[in-house]
């Protein structure tokens, strides 16, 4: 029987707080005990608690566990070598139950460079079971158990010690009722045939580009670009790059280097020299004063081959489609109503910017046809998609008819 289900049934006679035993691990030699007696687990259910503001990677500050040995809080902040518990992420004979897991592991592949192996996350699972996608843990809890987990300590400081006993009962009450879950979702994946679907979205939380964004590509995708010049794109691509690189050499958010609603105006700006910053009032000019050299270097120096080539990948800005952005809404509208006939959240099935971007590019579409969404959506709907310039809406005896 798993420990949330035993909890619950004291809860009405004690306080289940009382009953939520757990062993603290502050120290290495704790942490490979703990290690070592869960290599032959089959899952396990993994929080975490960070610190993310003002930094360029998150603070872990608390590790919480829960599995058939046991409750445990492992605090980073003490112990020097995490790698017996990292090992256990990496570990593909194990299952690693999470709610939003793309967290928790986004801080361990920053920090330390890994990706997990063989994961249930509750939250992608809820897309599949007719619940609202994005859930809550909280949400997800009461709907499943009728049970208030306490939200009050969300933005504590999590990075001070000493954590109060309550502190430590919060961090602990998002793992209890993971593996009971992990139990009753996959049951009723299972019923409903979507297990399937729903470990091919799990498997993307296992990919290294879920978690590492390239300061180049967001350049080029930026909507931005379209309106700058040769010249004003290389040294956006510049600034980019070396605000990111500050970021991380300093490990601070990207905003303290320089803040992001400025970066338009540094842009566009650039040309006209130092004195259009000074004589702008809405700029910081310690901005300019700080890095004016720098600024002006990388507007002066010659493009870069690579610089060039990264750039000529940038096609011309799309016109303006009326009658495409009004079939894209249409398109969409039945996406969602078939997706909420069937149970599946339309957020995760089909995000209306991927409807969008795969009208645009053809070399999107393998991954809808190979994938889940194919066999959901079924072949009718795919050849609609990949033969866009076939679309046509025609109303006809009172019914809307896409073709």
């Amino acid at each position: 029987m798993c420990i949330f289900t035993t909890l619950l049934k004291l809860v009405l006679k004690l306080n289940v707080k009382e009953n939520n035993k757990f062993i603290l691990i502050e120290n290495d030699s704790d942490l490979k005990l703990f290690a070592d007696a869960h290599q032959q687990v089959k899952e396990i259910g993994i929080d975490t608690e960070f610190v993310g503001e003002k930094r360029y990677k998150p603070l872990i500050c608390l590790i919480q566990t829960a599995s058939e040995i046991g409750n445990y809080i492992i605090d980073p902040l003490v112990i020097s070598d995490l790698s017996p518990f990292l090992h256990l992420i990496e570990n593909p004979n194990i299952l690693k139950i999470t709610h939003a897991g793309d967290n928790d592991y986004r801080g361990f592949y920053q920090n330390f460079g890994i990706l997990p192996k063989n994961i249930f996350d509750t939250q992608i699972a809820s897309a599949f079971l007719d619940f609202k996608y994005p859930i809550s843990f909280k949400k997800l809890v009461e709907t499943e158990f009728n049970y208030h987990l306490d939200k009050s300590h969300t933005v504590t400081q999590w990075d001070h010690r000493p954590l109060t006993s309550n502190q430590l009962q919060y961090a602990l009450d998002d793992v209890l009722p993971l593996i009971e879950l992990y139990e009753r979702m996959t049951e009723r994946l299972i019923q409903n045939d979507r297990l399937s679907w729903a470990q091919e979205e799990f498997k993307q939380l296992e990919l290294v580009d879920t978690y590492a964004k390239l300061v180049e590509s967001e350049v080029v995708s930026n909507p931005m670009i379209y309106s700058l010049s040769l010249n004003e794109r290389i040294f956006y691509l510049r600034l980019m790059v070396w605000r990111e690189n500050v970021a991380k050499e300093r490990n601070v958010n990207k905003d303290m280097v320089i803040p992001a609603k400025y970066i338009h105006t540094l842009v566009k700006g650039i040309k006209s020299g130092k004195n259009y910053f000074k004589d702008n009032r809405r700029f910081p000019i310690n901005i300019s004063n700080d890095y004016w050299k720098l600024f002006d270097e990388f507007y002066r120096e010659k493009p870069r081959e690579n610089e060039l080539l990264l750039l000529s990948n940038i096609g011309k800005e799309p016109e303006e489609d009326l009658r495409e952005e009004a079939i894209i809404d249409l398109i969409y509208g039945v996406i969602k109503y078939y997706c909420m006939e069937n149970g599946i959240s339309a957020s995760i099935a089909f995000p209306k910017n991927m409807l969008k971007n795969m009208r645009q590019n053809d070399n999107l579409h393998a991954g809808f046809v190979n994938g889940w969404r194919s066999s959901f959506f079924g072949v009718e709907f795919n050849e609609m998609l990949t033969q866009k310039k076939s679309v046509n809406v025609i109303f006809k005896n009172g019914k809307i008819i896409i073709e």
